[in-house]
């Protein structure tokens, strides 16, 4: 086993990155609240902590609701990437092989 490579220590997890692409999508912390099934105070917190695990601000807030900052607009763009790459792996690992 130890020609396995150890994973990469990431400062953000799964959950920190369907929040960040939800409130890109949704705009405001109520409406990812709604999509994420969390409370709206439960997405605040999730987004200030991931803000802070990074040491930069992902989102500007303002009268209108939250818009992604150049920081915010890579990771969405790069979150979304991965979610996806995510579901589609899982759904191969889970499919059956088709016999020979």
């Amino acid at each position: 086993m130890s020609d396995i490579a150890s994973p990469p220590n990431t400062r953000l997890d799964i959950k920190d990155l369907r929040v960040v692409v939800a409130l890109a999508s949704a705009g405001t912390t109520a409406q990812a609240a709604s999509v994420l099934h969390l409370t709206q105070p439960a997405v605040s917190r999730a987004l200030l902590l991931a803000e802070d695990k990074l040491g930069t601000r992902l989102f500007d807030r303002t009268h209108r609701g939250l818009v992604p900052t150049e920081a915010g607009r890579q990771l969405v763009a790069g979150a979304s990437r991965l979610l996806v790459e995510l579901g589609d792996l899982e759904r191969c690992v889970l499919t059956p092989a088709a016999p020979p």
